[in-house]
């Protein structure tokens, strides 16, 4: 990486840019016959300020994302990892033109690149740096500027490998001439050939670094750098994201995946059930599952809970058993033969959330071992 200063100099700008149109104006105004004018020899070297060095990754924030409990989940994080931009550098010494003739100045020149990767472009945001469009007044030497982006870097454009072109305005007489065109990249003294080889060891994926690994049915699979599976519950799934790249590493990023209620696995209540009846006295019991239509994706591992709704009339002494969530039981009081009691349910799977609502109506029955007998072979003893 390349040590800049990105203050512009500006009053060096304006003088060319001034400079420039005083001499496009006299391009175009300026007349007469030109016989013969000689053409100026380029001279430029090229080398490497410095090989760029590692570069930091980085992990872009990302939204979070919803699935469906009990569905598969597909998502590739590597788009989220980056390494972050870096600039390389050439300096450009011995920026001449030489003729055999007394009277050619050198007045400006252009100093560009051509055939870059793809993601590199060149800039010219700092002092020193060469100017490619018309840099006036001319220099010696300047700094052949890159700014490369990591995530859209291509080595292979699809054309040449990048070439330094040279361009200078010059003057012989009282006209103005452009001649350019040196391609520099045939130098065996120029390094531009090598932009490839000095950028290859820094562009490389960074490690990406997920935890935990897995949770409940989700799992980072580093092969494709995407977290899959299917989800087992319901609610948020927190991943913490890093990359390192050598000894360098990002700062963490929390990436959230919330497991919504799958729809076919939310319980749904049969719409018609016989109710066995209660007696006084006993303890009543009932499977809740019984209740329940069959759903082919809730299996074992997505257990079905119930629990009463508390917030409508219920009898007291029923309630569902805490080790199994699936049993309503109760003992049912003395005194509440032939009343018929009321209890609101819900049903939630892992998986698909809460059911509706859902009353069944529970009889309790008189025992038959209290109620009034007649006895006989009784004497009634009394006045008529």
């Amino acid at each position: 990486m390349c040590v800049v200063n990105i203050k512009e100099n500006r009053s060096v700008k304006k003088q060319g840019l001034l400079a420039l149109i005083k001499i496009m104006v006299a391009l175009f105004s300026m007349t007469g016959a030109v016989i013969a004018e000689p053409t100026p020899s380029l001279l430029m070297s090229i080398q490497l300020v410095e090989p760029p060095h590692a570069l930091a990754p980085n992990v872009i924030p990302i939204l979070n994302q919803s699935a469906l409990a009990n569905s598969s989940f597909y998502f590739n994080v590597k788009p989220f990892v980056t390494l972050r931009q870096t600039d390389i550098c050439y300096w450009i010494t011995n920026l001449s033109a030489s003729t055999d003739h007394k009277t050619t100045g050198i007045v400006g020149h252009v100093v560009s690149a051509t055939g870059l990767p793809t993601g590199v472009v060149q800039t010219s945001s700092s002092i020193g740096d060469c100017y490619p469009m018309l840099d006036l007044p001319s220099r010696s030497s300047c700094r052949l500027h890159f700014h490369v982006n990591p995530a859209a870097y291509n080595p292979s454009p699809g054309g040449d490998a990048p070439l330094v072109m040279l361009q200078v305005l010059w003057k012989w007489g009282t006209h103005y001439k452009r001649n350019g065109g040196a391609n520099i990249h045939a130098s065996p003294s120029v390094g531009m050939e090598r932009m490839t080889n000095a950028l290859a060891p820094i562009m490389v994926s960074p490690k990406i670094i997920v935890t935990p690994i897995e949770q409940d049915g989700l799992r980072y699979d580093s092969a494709i750098s995407s977290i899959v599976g299917v989800p087992t519950r319901m609610g948020d799934y927190p991943f913490i994201i890093s990359a390192v790249n050598g000894s360098l590493a990002s700062a963490p990023e929390i990436f959230t995946i919330n497991a919504k209620p799958n729809p076919h696995d939310t319980p749904i209540f049969k719409l018609h059930h016989r109710m066995a009846s209660a007696m006084p006295e006993r303890e009543y019991q009932l499977n809740l599952m019984a209740l329940i239509e069959t759903i082919p994706s809730v299996a074992l591992s997505n257990q079905i809970r119930f629990r009463i709704e508390n917030h409508r009339e219920h009898p007291v002494w029923l309630s569902v058993d805490d080790e199994n969530p699936t049993l309503l039981h109760g003992l049912v009081p003395p005194n509440e033969g032939g009343e018929i009691k009321h209890v609101t349910l819900i049903a939630t799977s892992n998986t698909g959330g809460d059911s509706e609502p859902w009353t069944i109506d529970i009889p309790v029955a008189f025992d038959p071992e209290k109620k009034p007998k007649i006895q006989k072979g009784v004497v009634l003893h009394g006045n008529a």
